[in-house]
């Protein structure tokens, strides 16, 4: 991930794109730059009704043009390359169908005359030019093809990049309000690319090409069919202008409605055994059901308005058919071709009506894009706000309150972890693993609300603490706050704790043993993913990883923790089990997840070990086992639990009790001889 990383910021001197937060203009940001304006905050980037903010003016112009520096880096790039053979081959398509266009004139000439010779060299040219405009618009067709497989690729690992970088798809729930980053990714990117390398090389190509008929017909009847077709034209454009923008905020409302009834399906999918032991098959049915009518309700508005676009768009086309005529009627009933023979006149009227009706036809062609711009206007403006919202994340959310010290950044910026970079071992097993003072823990997102206020708590290398209390008194939230995923009110760390977090992404980058983890009562288990990979998650098992495993001592830890059947479910061998591949969340029990995670902790043997709640699914001998096993093998863990299990107590030395006044808790030894 890292050495991809680099990549992308040596290609195109930055990790991302994003749109600025007041919405002007886009801005590359290199992630030095990210991570030092602090100014913009993470609510900024809400979103309360995604069509409500946009526009369809010369702002989103700005938009798309900075979005074309980053698919576009430079003169000598792929995409750029694959843009301009585009372009030629629309040239060249342009030149061949005029040339194509002249035969028919030619044949009135040919069969006027009753010349033979000419009649067989007009048809043999008109045979290689059918030849040559077949080749081209199929390699065109191809070319385009090409191109969007290019886009597609680049926007979308650029934006996997900032998503799945620094907990950005985490704090872009927790602190925005965007909609379905999933969708917007998936199905918006693609969409997006697809309709504009359709469309692109139209949109270029026929300015040129309208100048140049536009000039022909000066040339043959004056100013009046040209100028009758641009007040055409002039007036189209504005009509439509309006009946796009109504279209375009329609699709983006249609486009958050979908996501939200294919995120019900796929809650029902994930939770399908929580929700088959409730029983609930009647509400969710209603809840389905109401969730289709608000995106039918949508999908009638954008039907609505595209009818009067629709209606708009063929009006124009069928006007221009006869327009044309009507053009050419004026010269030729005030005598100007009077001189002419009926063979001449007759191959003068093909000929300039081919030109005229060719110059409404790219008239009419720029107004029959405008359906298919609305698509287009409309993703583009999701994929650029989840851009937007992601820069946002990492500007404010995590980098300056996470990596805070010099220390931390020094050992962020390592590529594997070394221990002298916490100091001397011996130094660093003296040294508090966790401390922290006058810590103040809130909820994201407005408000003042603390949850806990003033704790100061200080925990060396083998000690273990306890956090209790009632419900929502922040049990959780302090081991969030704790492991860096919320932001602390107030209150610092000591520089040790920053260390740990910054090596813990340093080893997450290269591959390495997590210092710190955090097992929740709901295990992540990587989608399709093998046994092994789950253990060593969130390492990549490389071939280096797994020849140094230490497989013996894998399927002991299996066996202490009741564990070694899953190894039968890849076809009875050991090493075929450890590659057995299934929907883990959804194949094993909760108390069998919990387990499998114990297993993770062992191997990754962190220096600190967040519990929360993660034997909740155990019975009181299996939680038994997992302790017992963790303090055994990682005796200098600290370790830090949350529970609501009295019999929690005896694999803990101190004890958290919290309340549900945020000022009062209690931190007290707990005596392991009575329960001895």
């Amino acid at each position: 991930h890292s050495g991809r990383l680099a990549g992308f910021k040596e290609e195109f001197g930055m990790s991302y794109f994003h749109v600025s937060s007041r919405g002007s203009s886009v801005l590359p940001v290199s992630e030095a730059g990210a991570q030092s304006d602090l100014s913009a905050g993470v609510d900024g980037a809400s979103v309360v009704d995604p069509a409500a903010k946009f526009q369809f003016n010369i702002h989103f112009g700005k938009r798309v043009f900075q979005l074309f520096r980053v698919v576009f880096p430079n003169v000598c790039s792929k995409n750029t390359a694959l843009f301009a053979f585009l372009l030629l081959l629309s040239v060249l398509e342009q030149i061949t169908a005029y040339n194509v266009g002249m035969i028919s004139s030619q044949y009135y000439k040919a069969l006027g005359d009753t010349d033979v010779p000419l009649f067989w060299r007009v048809t043999l040219t008109a045979s290689a030019l059918i030849v040559g405009i077949v080749a081209i618009k199929s390699t065109k067709n191809f070319v385009s093809g090409l191109l969007y497989l290019n886009l597609r690729r680049q926007i979308t690992e650029n934006l996997h990049l900032a998503y799945l970088h620094k907990k950005a798809f985490y704090m872009l729930h927790i602190y925005t309000e965007i909609d379905n980053p999933d969708q917007r990714i998936a199905q918006d990117v693609e969409r997006m690319c697809r309709a504009f390398s359709g469309m692109v090389d139209t949109l270029l190509v026929s300015p040129f090409i309208i100048a140049y008929y536009t000039y022909e017909c000066v040339r043959i009847t004056g100013w009046l069919g040209p100028g009758a077709s641009l007040a055409f034209f002039v007036l189209a454009t504005v009509a439509n202008r309006y009946l796009l923008q109504l279209v375009s905020r329609a699709v983006v409302r249609q486009e958050a409605g979908e996501g939200d009834f294919r995120h019900r399906h796929s809650q029902i999918r994930i939770s399908a055994e929580s929700a088959a032991f409730h029983d609930c098959e009647q509400v969710e049915l209603e809840q389905c059901s109401a969730s289709l009518e608000s995106l039918l309700s949508l999908q009638r508005r954008v039907v609505l308005r595209q009818y009067a676009l629709t209606a708009f768009v063929n009006f124009c086309d069928y006007a221009a058919s006869i327009g044309s005529y009507l053009s050419l009627a004026v010269p030729i009933f005030a005598g100007v071709y009077d001189s002419l023979s009926r063979t001449d006149l007759a191959s003068l009227i093909s000929r300039t009506l081919f030109v005229m009706i060719y110059l409404f036809h790219q008239f009419t062609k720029l107004i029959d894009l405008a359906i298919e711009a609305g698509d287009i206007i409309g993703t583009s403006h999701r994929v650029l706000e989840l851009s937007e919202a992601l820069q946002n994340c990492h500007r404010s959310c995590y980098s300056d309150w996470c990596f805070d010290s010099a220390a931390a950044n020094a050992a962020a910026s390592c590529d594997t972890f070394v221990v002298d970079r916490v100091g001397d071992a011996d130094m660093a097993l003296m040294r508090p693993v966790l401390e922290f003072r006058g810590l103040c823990v809130k909820p994201p997102g407005p408000g003042d609300r603390l949850l806990i206020k003033g704790l100061s708590l200080s925990l060396n290398p083998g000690d273990s603490l306890l956090i209790t209390g009632p419900s929502g008194c922040g049990k959780t939230a302090l081991l969030r706050t704790v492991s860096g995923l919320w932001r602390p009110a107030t209150g610092s760390y000591s520089e040790e704790r920053q260390i740990l977090m910054a090596v813990k992404g340093a080893a997450g980058r290269s591959n390495e043993p997590l210092q710190v983890l955090f097992a929740p009562q709901r295990p992540y288990f990587t989608a399709g993913g093998t046994l092994l990979q789950q253990v060593v998650f969130p390492r990549r098992l490389t071939a280096q990883l797994r020849t140094s495993l230490d497989f013996s001592w894998l399927e002991s830890r299996l066996a202490l923790l009741h564990l070694s059947e899953l190894l039968d479910r890849g076809g009875g061998s050991s090493s075929s089990g450890w590659d057995s591949v299934m929907d883990w969340s959804v194949s094993l029990s909760p108390g069998e997840q919990q387990r499998l995670v114990t297993l993770r902790c062992l191997f990754h043997r962190p220096r600190l070990l967040l519990l929360d709640e993660a034997t909740s699914a155990l019975d009181s001998d299996l939680e038994a086992v997992v302790y017992e096993l963790l303090l055994r093998d990682l005796p200098e863990l600290c370790l830090v639990s949350v529970g609501h299990r009295s019999s929690l107590r005896r694999y803990h030395q101190k004890e958290l009790a919290l309340t549900v006044d945020p000022e009062v808790y209690y931190i007290k030894d707990i005596d392991q001889q009575s329960y001895m």
